[in-house]
């Protein structure tokens, strides 16, 4: 199985010990907000989680985020986000307080749908 390199990673590793000269510390809930309604646009209604392809979708994602973060579930989770990966990545994304942490998701998601959407189209040019 492979690593996934998040963006907190290559960062650490770019920045070794120098401090960055430009502080991101903040994400505004706006954003967040905005960034989600992207996500559901392109992937489908976080909420429905009987559609088996946003449940198996961000299940992958949700996968990803609690394997590169050495944990079983992300933080700031309850019982109502239990067995529902896409309340779990929605609530951890909204209510993480580092930016790196922010920034993995957004990366991760962002890229699933850049990859996911490179083999949609290559099977649609391939087909006669």
């Amino acid at each position: 199985m492979s690593t996934y390199e998040t963006y907190s990673k290559r960062q650490a590793r770019l920045n070794g010990d120098q401090v960055d000269v430009y502080q991101y510390d903040y994400l505004p809930d706006k954003l967040k907000n905005q960034i989600i309604h992207i996500w559901n646009d392109v992937i489908g209604n976080y909420e429905n989680w009987d559609n088996g392809h946003v449940y198996q979708i961000y299940g992958h994602f949700h996968n990803i985020l609690c394997r590169e973060m050495g944990v079983f579930e992300l933080p700031h989770n309850n019982l109502l986000t239990k067995d529902k990966p896409s309340l779990a990545i929605i609530n951890f994304f909204t209510k993480a307080q580092r930016i790196n942490q922010n920034l993995d998701v957004i990366e991760l998601i962002f890229r699933g749908i850049n990859s996911f959407h490179d083999r949609f189209n290559k099977d649609e040019v391939e087909k006669p």
